[in-house]
């Protein structure tokens, strides 16, 4: 693994922010800075991290918290060269370009939010990589999400009622980071979105529901137990007992036999 001294890349991220109003000549100086710090050795799935989809130069954390940091600071006063060079960086096919661009589409000022939000919704429509969807997400919406959460839940209501699989899907993943956050209370409002996904979601998306399903059951687990118990009072139950047998491991001991038992009764 190369060797980090800290003078040296400090003056290098320098040189590189330089072009910060230049996209293609950034792009170019990235890829040599990257190719720098590469770690060729690790492999990814060692140590339980998810396996890219997309090439990855594998560099340090803090290499990439450093860049990120300094083009926050050039974006906050250049917002829309900030969105000329978060496009560019999402057109490079490596995880750290897409990171780096979603953790600057971040920190764009919202004057207005349209622009962001449509390259949130473009990128994440065009992307297969969950990694990569789940980051832009918890850090591409995070400015949004700071000041209007209540657009942001509107959007999702939109992908959730969608007839299309994979849009329900992108709302299911966009309600993960959201139920995370412990600034929003309003967690009865999530169980309203997906009540009828639990009853009737396709098969395609129980992974995801999954996911959804246990980031409830650590946030609220009284109030998701019961919430699921209701539902299975809705004659389309059977999908919400396959939930409950999936998940129920994520409660506390005294809800699981409540929730074993509530399925039970349904037979």
């Amino acid at each position: 693994m190369p060797a980090i001294y800290p003078a040296r890349l400090k003056k290098q991220i320098a040189d590189l922010v330089d072009y910060f109003d230049q996209p293609t000549v950034f792009v170019r100086e990235l890829h040599h800075l990257l190719n720098q710090y590469a770690d060729r050795v690790h492999r990814y799935g060692q140590s339980g991290e998810p396996v890219p989809l997309l090439n990855a130069y594998k560099v340090r954390s803090p290499i990439l918290r450093h860049i990120s940091q300094e083009l926050g600071q050039r974006a906050v006063k250049y917002p829309e060269d900030a969105l000329s060079l978060s496009d560019a960086l999402w057109e490079e096919a490596y995880l750290e370009f897409k990171q780096l661009a979603v953790s600057l589409l971040g920190k764009i000022p919202l004057n207005p939010p349209d622009h962001i939000l449509e390259r949130i919704r473009r990128w994440v429509q065009d992307e297969s990589d969950t990694q990569i969807i789940d980051y832009v997400f918890v850090y591409g919406l995070s400015s949004v999400w700071a000041q209007d959460k209540e657009f942001v839940m509107d959007m999702i209501e939109g992908w959730l009622i969608d007839t299309d699989v994979y849009a329900k899907r992108l709302g299911i993943r966009a309600l993960i980071p959201i139920v995370e956050d412990y600034s929003y209370e309003n967690i009865p409002n999530v169980y309203r979105l997906i009540h009828r996904l639990t009853l009737t979601a396709p098969s395609d998306l129980n992974t995801d529901l999954i996911e959804l399903i246990t980031a409830l059951a650590k946030r609220s687990p009284q109030e998701t137990a019961y919430f699921l118990s209701q539902n299975l009072s809705h004659p389309q139950s059977q999908h919400t007992a396959r939930l409950i047998r999936k998940c129920k491991s994520e409660f506390p001991e005294d809800m699981q036999d409540y929730l074993l038992a509530a399925v039970r009764g349904i037979h």
